[in-house]
């Protein structure tokens, strides 16, 4: 016992500061123009303001603080370019990354290099990796050469609202979802670029328009290419290859197709096409002019059931909420959700729609629609009423025959509407592009907008009382003048709508897209206060249930955020559940006890990822270790006044 509890106390006590103190690092906003060089670490979200230009010389790698948990969604690091420019050029000798801090990388440590309302924005002989997302471009109009984009966890290039990208000679691999996505009526050019492993579709094209030239496209797990919402799709002199499914996919709606000089290599076309003639015929092999950094590659596709070590779902309990049962498994993503006093209702990607018996998942009914993308569903006592994004329409939908009986426009016609819930007089809908609630009659008319205070947007519900709404990784409780009230955490990645059975929140979670796990969580509120206290404790920056080996040192973290509750007096506590026992530690002393101690007594505040201890050569077993906080400062637990957080973990020989 006495070798076990020595192991135990080893600490190392670790200090992000002292780590970064001889390196550049960059933050906040950029209000003139700048020049990035060498090695640069981000260690906190940094915006490029209108009419500004950030540049970053050959050779210079960005390097973002990594992130691995849930509860500070800023702390996933992005850049924002909001109307001005980043200009980005290195050369085949000094291409520029952008990439992870960690030593030991992996999808999702960053969120994303957002570009938004930019004319002369540029990437050439540049790699991106390792973000939730790559590059996510609205209303722009980039020009992205020589590059390479892989080992994201959504897509490599996501494009929306009115841009028009020029891509050429790049390489868009293994990223989790479409290798490059465009909605909501872009027109791209792509030019001798290669996609390829890629977890969904290697190109997507939804309510826009692309011409795709001497591109090869192959091995993704869905598509090579998919169109839908109307799409139109013109392709010269392309290898379309090996895909999981289609050589082109099509969704919904009267989507155009036209092929000049393709090889399909015996893959099918699941549509209608044209033939044209050009003189522009496919080639072999894609240059991108460069060779990347291969030193830390994934080896997997992120999305990857056995070896992504991304933490898609969240624990099922944390100090605000516990998911109490999910459903739906087999029905992929589910874009809508609401009650109708017994059962469930929910729509898919394919415009079914589903009634759903709560306790058990059983599918009760199916209709088949017309519906494109139904982002929202509400029940008013008598029918559904249920938004369409794509085409921007409000319908009426009768329950018991499947059919739409009317249907009007929803008030913002250009950046549409997600999300809709009733409160027994009024419809009440989501905006898409902007925190806003708009209320409406039955008839369509707008009666009032609400503007909410502190964001939002995706799913909406109402509790009797409060709308509840979906944002980032939180669900916030909001008021009728749209004042927050209180808020709790996600159940997972991505809650895309919301219902309210009476006494607990449904959600529709996105956990991931290529998932056919169950994504309809019910909801057990906990604590939606304003006021309260989040611990929360990792292993090896990792939250969930990670296996190590017994020789591999493992490192426990702890961060706290007291939430209006700063300078509160509390007990603290670190607990150790072990195959050989329960142990406390104290902090100050640096040792385990078997018997009740606190680790620390003293006021509450703000902790960021401190190291506690390095542990390695454990014997093989079981572990859970508590951090947590009570507010009575007596030496005692007191349970009802108790945050608290625990990771558990296993070690094995």
């Amino acid at each position: 016992m006495r070798y076990i509890l020595t192991i135990l106390i080893s600490i190392i006590i670790c200090s992000w500061n002292t780590i970064y103190a001889e390196q550049i690092t960059v933050h906040g906003r950029i209000t003139q123009d700048t020049t990035w060089q060498g090695n640069i670490w981000v260690i906190d979200n940094v915006t490029v303001s209108a009419g500004v230009t950030l540049r970053i010389m050959p050779g210079t790698k960005i390097l973002f603080k990594h992130y691995r948990g849930y509860k500070e969604p800023n702390k996933r690091l992005r850049i924002d370019v909001l109307g001005g420019n980043l200009i980005a050029e290195g050369t085949p000798d000094f291409p520029i990354y952008f990439t992870s801090d960690s030593d030991r990388p992996q999808n999702g440590d960053w969120s994303m290099i957002h570009i938004e309302n930019s004319d002369n924005t540029r990437f050439k002989y540049c790699v991106i990796e390792f973000a939730q997302q790559g590059l996510n471009i609205w209303h722009s109009n980039p020009l992205i050469t020589n590059s390479v984009i892989r080992w994201n966890n959504w897509e490599g290039l996501y494009f929306e609202s009115y841009s028009q990208p020029i891509i050429e000679n790049c390489q868009i691999y293994e990223n989790g979802y479409n290798g490059l996505a465009a909605e909501q009526f872009n027109s791209i050019t792509i030019k001798q670029s290669e996609f390829y492993r890629n977890g969904t579709n290697g190109i997507h094209i939804d309510a826009s328009t692309a011409e795709i030239i001497q591109c090869n496209v192959h091995s993704n797990l869905a598509n090579g290419i998919s169109v839908d919402d109307n799409g139109l799709l013109k392709i010269y002199g392309c290898r379309i290859y090996d895909n999981m499914d289609c050589a082109i996919g099509y969704g919904e709606g009267e989507n155009i197709v036209e092929l000049s000089n393709t090889v399909l290599d015996y893959q099918k076309i699941c549509g209608n096409f044209k033939n044209i003639s050009s003189t522009i015929y496919p080639i072999e092999h894609i240059e991108v002019g460069f060779s990347p950094d291969n030193s830390h590659s994934l080896n997997y596709i992120p999305g990857d059931k056995d070896l992504d070590r991304y933490r898609y779902v969240y624990p099922d309990y944390d100090v605000t909420r516990k998911v109490l049962k999910k459903i739906g498994e087999g029905l992929g993503l589910t874009w809508s959700l609401t009650f109708d006093g017994t059962y469930l209702w929910t729509a898919t990607l394919d415009g079914k729609v589903y009634k759903i018996a709560p306790n058990n998942g059983d599918i009760i009914k199916i209709y088949n629609t017309s519906l494109v993308q139904p982002w929202g569903m509400t029940f008013d006592g008598n029918f559904l009423w249920i938004v369409d994004f794509a085409q921007k329409k409000l319908f009426k939908f009768d329950p018991n025959s499947g059919r739409i009986l009317d249907s009007f426009e929803t008030p913002d016609p250009v950046g549409g509407c997600k999300g809709i819930t009733w409160d027994g007089d009024y419809l009440y809908l989501l905006s898409w592009t902007h925190p806003a609630i708009y209320k409406l009659d039955t008839s369509g008319n707008l009666l009032k907008t609400i503007d909410l205070k502190n964001g939002g947007g995706g799913g909406i519900t109402w509790d009797g009382n409060y709308f509840w709404v979906s944002d980032s990784t939180k669900i916030l409780k909001y008021d009728k003048e749209g004042n927050l009230v209180g808020w709790i955490y996600s159940a997972s990645e991505g809650t895309w709508d919301l219902a309210w059975d009476g006494e607990y929140l449904w959600a529709s979670q996105r956990t991931n897209e290529n998932w056919n796990d169950a994504k309809i969580f019910q909801i057990q509120v906990l604590n939606d206060s304003l006021t309260k206290t989040i611990p929360e404790i990792t292993i090896n920056g990792q939250i969930g249930n990670p296996n190590f080996n017994y020789q591999q040192p493992i490192t426990i973290s702890i961060s706290l955020i007291p939430f209006g509750m700063e300078n509160i007096e509390a007990d603290w506590w670190i607990v150790a559940k072990t195959p050989f026992g329960v142990f406390f530690y104290s902090y100050f002393q640096n040792k385990w006890d078997s018997n009740i101690t606190t680790a620390y007594q003293g006021k509450l505040q703000y902790i960021s990822d401190l190291d506690l201890f390095t542990i390695n050569q454990l014997p093989v077993g079981n572990y859970t270790i508590y951090f947590g906080v009570d507010t009575s400062r007596d030496g005692n637990i007191t349970f009802e006044q108790l945050f608290y957080d625990y990771i558990e973990f296993i070690i094995t020989d």
